[in-house]
């Protein structure tokens, strides 16, 4: 799921929140939010996991890049190697 035209327009600052394992699949939800000119965070993309290797992150961001090609100015995310080796990979600008 991702909302690609709200995610076009406010990609200066992108957040990235992962919950590991609270759910009944015991899977991992990633959320990738962003904030608008209001200071308001939007959920643009959510996804289920079933682990936090480099691989699946790359799968991730590859399918937000593929469904809107635009790259975050600043992007915070937790202490994670395996995110942000992924993130270094799919964008090297940010």
């Amino acid at each position: 799921m991702i909302q690609v035209n709200v995610h076009k327009k406010y990609r200066d600052v992108v957040i990235i929140d992962i919950t590991s394992k609270t759910n009944q699949f015991d899977m991992i939800l990633m959320l990738v939010i962003v904030v608008d000119n209001n200071f308001q965070n939007l959920i643009i993309a959510a996804a289920l996991l079933e682990d936090e290797t480099e691989a699946t992150f790359i799968w991730v961001f590859q399918e937000l890049k593929n469904s809107c090609d635009a790259a975050p100015v600043v992007l915070y995310s937790d202490a994670n190697s395996a995110l942000i080796s992924s993130i270094r990979n799919n964008y090297p600008e940010t």
